[in-house]
């Protein structure tokens, strides 16, 4: 087939979505074909009945055709939005949620209110950086970002400098990187969005996140909190007096945080904040 009208690969498109169980197949089919032809909507209804070149409609096929085995859509155009802002994804980092943002937002309001700048602020388990680049866009801030990962360094290190902002890039296991930076009591900030899916939960998972998403961003051992005691523990240690230690949740997980936070004796009593579905997502901690 040399070409095909945008109509009929639009159809042919959204049938083999919705054969495979994708939903909203006629809303992801044309996400795929604005992002591969570069244009807006309005235009892509107002040329319907145009022809789809031979080149574009064999990429158009092929996206399709990945996207009905389940790759993530942000996986298949290599980005995704966080904050308004564009950032480069891959299988080696978890897709940023709509709900981390709520994180950034808690964490910035606590942030306004230190008189002092620059701010320290160490992010663990950075992924693409989103938390840690949406913060140093927002306020004066040196950010150290960690991750085990070194592939997903090479894309937070890479979206910084995309997005015209400068990071630290540190690579270890949780705060095992700061050890020789004597940050000891000089951090204001805290971060984090551990993993916290139950191991036992990974197979209930939808295939998007189960077959593609990088397991060790996700995986938060038998009881889903296997890091929140450890980041607890480090957090005491690297933040100033009246620092603030802000972390993700899991659905039903806020009580049992909270209690962990509580149990090491250094934070006064955190605030939780819900996210869009009344969920509670987000709990922030100072330390005393």
């Amino acid at each position: 087939m040399r070409s095909q009208r945008l109509i009929d690969a639009l159809q042919w498109g959204t049938g083999c979505l919705q054969r495979n169980g994708i939903e909203n197949p006629r809303r992801e089919v044309e996400f795929l074909l604005l992002y591969l032809l570069g244009w807006t909507q309005s235009h892509l209804y107002l040329n319907a009945e145009a022809w789809l070149p031979r080149d574009d409609l064999f990429a158009f096929q092929d996206l399709i055709r990945r996207r009905r085995e389940h790759i993530p859509l942000p996986y298949l155009t290599g980005q995704t939005e966080f904050m308004g802002a564009e950032f480069l994804v891959n299988q080696e980092t978890m897709i940023p949620r709509p709900e981390t943002e709520i994180l950034v937002d808690g964490a910035l309001k606590k942030l306004r209110s230190v008189n002092r700048e620059p701010l320290t602020v160490v992010d663990v388990g950075t992924g693409c950086g989103n938390i840690a680049i949406s913060l140093a866009k927002t306020i004066p801030c040196r950010v150290y970002a960690i991750d085990i990962s070194g592939g997903a360094l090479r894309i937070a290190t890479k979206n910084a400098q995309d997005l015209g902002v400068d990071i630290i890039s540190l690579r270890g296991d949780l705060f095992g990187p700061l050890e020789k930076l004597g940050l000891e009591g000089k951090v204001d900030l805290v971060i984090s969005n551990p993993p916290y899916i139950a191991t036992g939960d990974f197979s209930a998972l939808a295939p998007e996140v189960r077959s593609f998403e990088p397991r060790v961003a996700l995986d938060g051992g038998k009881d889903s909190l296997k890091f929140y005691p450890p980041i607890i523990k480090g957090s005491a240690l690297y933040l100033k007096r009246s620092g603030y230690l802000a972390l993700e949740m899991g659905a039903g997980q806020a009580e049992k945080v909270k209690k962990l936070i509580l149990r090491n004796g250094h934070f006064q009593y955190p605030e939780v904040i819900k996210d869009y579905s009344g969920i509670d997502r987000v709990i922030i901690a100072k330390k005393q």
